[in-house]
């Protein structure tokens, strides 16, 4: 037994450093709309209706994505009762085994320094630490893509490289490959296939047309790629006939098309997303994007895959009008890898860092810390907002009473020291202590930052109208609301099945609980934009407004 722990002493004591940072519900704050909701509910009213094969929302068949991950989530539910940490603990699992991954990667491609250095590098960036704290699909999407690339690439560096009696075993690797892309399909949809598709495509072309795997392989590589959303798909169409596989198609072509429920940006969005959200280790990859390695033939391939893979996402998703924060986050992998390698060779080979490198980061690092130190002083006095201002709801929402205080400026103060600590040990030419630094107190800073201040955001954003959910939900009512989408009346207000027949039309729906024959008390939520419509198109009972949200009743019909 203690040869075996100190074998795998380093696997360990990762885990237990990934259990402290994502375990504990350091600053626990309630689910946001929309994405963490709706997929919780999904989770919920698969308790609800004990129906398996496909998601539910309204207690109507959701067809916009797979059941994985709300089968970890309905799992997580069965054992620990639905509440927030929950619905988040799949993904607080999917960091531990993800940082494991990444140890053991790096481990096989130069040494334990490496895998600690990328665990790490990882753990100290911005969006992919927060990731692993949150409700969404992507963590476990992003992690099964990343390990089918993995496989796929020792199954080419197999064939490649050795005996034919290693060939014929290195199609174990090939069917890992698949598994795991299948899994992803499972978890967030086709586009899974289609990054690694194109990724394939791109390393073609870059091999200058070599083929790096037959026909017959990749017709085995999508057998089991697609085996398991063919036989999840299957299931359903055997049940309820071919309509929720048309939905589902329909919905992933408007995706790439059209700007989904007003989720629009720029061109260079994904771009500003990436290099800040993944600071400190974006600042750090972008020099091993124009460096040309020479190293071991597998470690070559995997280097220029990761830069395929990058680009690949960083292009998809620019093109694509749907813009949303977390659909790039499959790069993370790709920009920690890259930042690493630049460390690491940084560090063996006692290089410096350039001035301009360490010029931006200090420079980023004292924004940061400066805007978190007086955003608590800024919103103690909204009112000097409110001439920059247009929209009322926006105003209303900054008028929320929140308890800041100097203290929750501290984690900018922290920053502050941060950077001075690196600085002295750049100074002292300590670069590998620096670095550690820097990243290791960056995750410190990171569980800080969440710890105060979402629980605050969310007073402004969404807390009036989750407290009223929350408040009726034991009533036996209706409960809707009116003029915006949101699935947070569902999960806070703990919708239960009723007239699920109208569900199929919202407008329908609304209408029906705003002048139909109504056999139950019917609650709304407004923005306050749309309070004096209402009232004046509708015999509404304006029951209370905080925050920008204006509740309303409409009485049952005697």
């Amino acid at each position: 037994m203690v040869r075996f722990f100190w074998m795998y002493r380093i696997h360990f004591i990762i885990f237990l450093i990934s259990c402290v940072f994502f375990l504990f519900p350091f600053g626990n704050v309630r689910l946001f709309d929309w994405d963490e909701i709706n997929f919780a509910e999904c989770a919920r009213e698969m308790l609800v209706l004990k129906k398996y094969s496909v998601l539910y929302i309204h207690y109507v068949p959701f067809w916009e994505k797979p059941p994985f991950f709300v089968w970890m989530q309905y799992i997580s539910f069965l054992l620990f009762g639905v509440n927030e940490y929950a619905a988040r603990l799949p993904n607080a699992i999917c960091g531990i085994l993800t940082l494991q991954v990444l140890f053991s990667i790096g481990k096989l491609f130069y040494n334990n320094t490496f895998g600690v250095l990328w665990c790490l590098v990882y753990l100290g960036s911005i969006l992919p630490h927060f990731y692993f704290r949150t409700g969404i699909i992507d963590p476990f999407f992003n992690l099964f893509i990343f390990l089918g690339i993995f496989f796929f690439l020792l199954f080419y560096w197999k064939k490649e490289n050795f005996s034919l009696e290693l060939k014929k075993k290195s199609i174990s690797f090939l069917i890992i490959s698949g598994f795991f892309i299948g899994m992803a399909l499972i978890t967030k949809g086709p586009v899974a296939y289609l990054l690694c598709i194109l990724c394939f495509f791109v390393f073609f072309i870059l091999k200058k047309g070599k083929a790096f795997f037959s026909f017959p392989h990749f017709m085995m590589w999508s057998f089991f790629s697609l085996t398991p959303f063919i036989v999840w798909i299957g299931i359903d169409m055997s049940q309820n006939g071919i309509w929720l596989l048309k939905e589902f198609i329909n919905y992933q072509l408007r995706l790439l098309q059209t700007e989904d429920s007003g989720h629009s940006g720029f061109l260079g969005y994904h771009c500003i997303v990436l290099l800040f959200g993944c600071f400190p280790a974006s600042f750090f990859a972008i020099p091993s994007f124009f460096k040309k390695y020479t190293e071991k033939d597998f470690l070559n391939s995997f280097i220029l895959f990761m830069k395929i893979l990058f680009w690949v996402v960083l292009v998809l998703f620019s093109i694509v009008n749907t813009k949303i924060i977390h659909y790039s986050s499959l790069a993370y992998f790709p920009i920690t890898f890259l930042a690493t390698k630049y460390i690491f060779d940084t560090v063996e080979k006692n290089d410096i860092i350039p001035p301009f490198l360490k010029i931006t980061i200090f420079a980023f690092l004292i924004i940061l810390g400066s805007i978190i130190f007086c955003f608590p002083f800024i919103l103690q006095k909204t009112h000097i907002l409110f001439p920059y201002i247009q929209d009322e709801f926006a105003k209303a929402n900054l008028m929320a009473e929140v308890n800041w205080n100097w203290a929750d400026g501290l984690p900018g103060i922290y920053v502050i020291f941060l950077i001075t600590g690196v600085i002295t040990a750049l100074y002292y030419k300590k670069t590998k202590f620096s670095l550690y630094m820097l990243f290791l107190g960056m995750s410190f800073f990171i569980v800080w930052f969440l710890a105060v201040f979402p629980k605050k955001i969310e007073s402004y954003t969404q807390g009036a109208a989750v407290d009223f959910y929350t408040q009726i939900q034991k009533k036996e009512v209706y409960i809707t609301p009116i003029g915006f989408k949101s699935y947070a009346h569902l999960f806070y207000g703990k919708v239960m099945p009723h007239n699920a027949t109208l569900y199929q039309n919202t407008n329908q729906w609304i209408e029906f609980l705003l002048e139909g024959s109504i056999d139950k008390d019917a609650y709304f939520c407004a923005k306050i934009n749309d309070s004096e419509s209402l009232q004046r198109l509708h015999r509404l009972e304006k029951i209370g407004t905080k925050n920008g949200f204006v509740f309303f009743l409409r009485r049952k019909q005697r």
